[in-house]
């Protein structure tokens, strides 16, 4: 059941190691949701081919709506370094993000999984992430992946509803072949990790919403990139001191 559960966390994580661009003619083995191959550089264009091609697993799960309207809480979907920080700040688990400039991210959850991702399109409502981890266990070993990820959101009574839909390809043949097998044990696995990613922003939307204050307070002397404490701000409304004010008082 271990060697079960390994495989289902390894799915969750690519997907996890978590503006739509103009919408493209349909065509064979590319999705209709991003803008053409001619718009991309080849290796991104091989590395949407092999997902959207063959996925060891397609999921869609809905997860909890965020208490902020869709514009704010968009800030912290767009700001995912500042979100992990600010998660782990209030004792939640969250995987260390680092920032690698443009729409680059990196992600480390510490526990075994680790990755790159790309925001590859965003409009108001949606955001297409690809995504490529590793996740190393005794059990599997070092097996990789990747994912195409398609992130929803809409405004409900001042509220954010939001799912995701995740396209994943395990690399390994064997674990692969194992999740294809045993897909029902294996949604459930990665639908959870999915609902937990989701979990966590909404938990950091919530603080914001509670405590304003408390948040711009902890902006000011989070260890983040200035350009990126000012971007985060705007998720708060706006601070009573400006969050460039490092160290200044609440």
């Amino acid at each position: 059941m271990t060697r079960l559960r390994e495989t289902g966390m390894l799915l969750a994580s690519v997907s996890v190691l978590v503006a739509c661009g103009a919408t493209a003619a349909a065509e064979p083995g590319w999705p209709e949701f991003l803008a053409g191959p001619a718009a991309w550089d080849p290796g991104i264009v091989y590395a949407v081919r092999r997902v959207w091609g063959e996925p060891t697993l397609h999921r869609r799960v809905v997860g909890p709506p965020a208490p902020m309207p869709v514009e704010r809480y968009l800030t912290l979907v767009d700001l995912p370094d500042v979100t992990a920080a600010a998660a782990r700040d209030r004792g939640l688990p969250s995987p260390q993000v680092r920032w690698l400039g443009a729409d680059w991210y990196e992600a480390d959850d510490h526990g075994g999984a680790r990755g790159v991702y790309r925001v590859l399109a965003r409009d108001p409502h949606r955001r297409v992430i690809l995504s490529w981890g590793r996740h190393t266990s005794h059990f599997l070993g070092d097996v990789g992946g990747s994912a195409l990820s398609v992130l929803t959101f809409r405004d409900r009574d001042g509220e954010t509803a939001q799912d995701i839909e995740a396209y994943v390809r395990i690399d390994d043949r064997a674990a692969a072949a194992l999740a294809r097998a045993l897909s029902v044990v294996f949604g459930w696995l990665a639908d959870r990790k999915l609902a937990e990613g989701f979990g966590v922003s909404v938990k950091v939307a919530r603080w914001i919403q509670e405590d304003p204050a408390g948040f711009c307070h902890w902006l000011r002397g989070a260890d983040l990139p200035e350009a990126r404490r000012r971007a985060a701000e705007a998720a708060a409304g706006r601070c009573a001191v400006p969050v460039t004010a490092r160290g200044a008082g609440g």
